[in-house]
């Protein structure tokens, strides 16, 4: 079911683009790409502006992702969560070369 933010037709959100078709997937990633440019604390504002959501969405978005420890609240502002860096770490332990490459080396 589409939320109250979609079927206002001309809404903030009909300025964000979807990429894979699944938009809550799109808006997570939009709302975490935020956070690479340069600001460490965004507030849900800051955050609405930079994706084009709209300011419910946003902050609906921002909760979701605190929930699973990608970002986290620091006093009215949100930051990248401790998770991110568990990811980070998994993501650079499956493309160090050495480890790819040492398998196939040793053969």
């Amino acid at each position: 079911m589409p939320d109250a933010d979609e079927n206002q037709g001309e809404s903030a959100d009909s300025l964000f683009a979807p990429q894979s078709g699944i938009a809550a997937v799109d808006r997570a990633v939009a709302v975490l790409d935020v956070f690479t440019r340069g600001q460490l604390r965004l507030g849900v504002s800051d955050v609405a502006r930079a994706t084009g959501l709209s300011t419910s969405t946003a902050h609906r978005v921002l909760a979701a992702l605190s929930t699973h420890g990608l970002v986290t609240k620091v006093g009215p502002n949100y930051a990248l969560g401790p998770r991110i860096l568990q990811l980070a770490a998994a993501a650079r332990d499956t493309g160090n070369l050495t480890a790819v490459a040492r398998p196939v080396m040793t053969r």
